[in-house]
This record gives structure tokens, sequence and C-alpha cells, in this order.
């Protein structure tokens, strides 16, 4: 029997013209979307949701449920509005005493603190925007003048 072991020098390393994988890289195995794709052709596909689309219609809960899934998601519940009190988002500096108090407190999480400071910070950055609009317009008007 040949010796089938790929050739390697003292250190180990692969010489050149030698693979440790003689075969080649295996194949990757086919998803189940491949799989039904080839089964199939575009109009036998079209055909079978078409199908699945009347079955929803005509009452068929799980079609339902598929059609629904595919054109909204996952339903998700919805959790209860966080208010904060004390929090101004026109004064941001009130703001940030009651988010402190509130993440003490457990009234409000860490992760709905840090939504509500990157919404104060969206906020005061429109406020900049807006008045350096004011500002530019101001000088436009002052450069109109003769």
């Amino acid at each position: 029997m040949a010796n089938s072991l790929p050739k390697r020098s003292a250190t180990g390393q692969l010489l050149p013209g030698n693979t440790a994988a003689p075969a080649g890289k295996p194949r990757a195995k086919r998803t189940p979307r491949e799989v039904l794709k080839a089964a199939a052709t575009d109009e036998e596909l079209i055909e079978m949701v078409s199908m699945g689309k009347e079955r929803a219609l005509g009452g068929d809960d799980v079609w339902l449920g598929w059609w629904l899934n595919r054109m909204f998601g996952t339903a998700r519940p919805e959790s209860a509005p966080v208010v904060i009190d004390g929090f101004d988002a026109a004064n941001p500096v009130q703001s940030s005493v009651a988010l402190t108090n509130a993440a003490a407190s457990g009234k409000a999480s860490v992760s709905q603190v840090r939504d509500f400071v990157a919404c104060l910070k969206d906020i005061d950055e429109m406020g900049q925007m807006a008045d350096f609009k004011a500002q530019m317009e101001e000088m436009r008007e002052m450069l109109a003048k003769p």
C-alpha cells in the first residue's frame, strides 16, 4: 500500500505540491430552500403560494398565520410606555437628574435610560440645527441689505 500521507518538512509544514485534503474541499450541504427550489419550477412555486393564499382567504388558520407572518412578521408583545417623573426634554439638566433617579429606584432599566439620553441628545442636536438655520437667515438678511 502506498503512503498517502502528504509530505511535510521537519517543522511539520506541508511541502509545495502537497495538500492535507487530497480530495479537495468538501461540498457544502444544500439548504432546505435550495432543495425546494430545485424540486419545483418558479411557476409551480407561484401556484403553490397562490393555493396557500386561497386557503387562507377560505378560513384556514394555519395558512392565514403563514401569510400574516410573511407579510407583517411575527407579532411581539408591546411593552408599557415608560414614564419618568421630572423628565422634560426642554430642560436637559432636570431630565438627567430625573433619569438618574429613575434608574436608581428601579423604575427604568439602564437600556431605557440610555434610550432617553439618546433622545435628549437628538433633541439637543435638532435645537442646535434650528439655531444655526436662524443665524444663517439673519446673515442672509444682513448681506441682502444695501
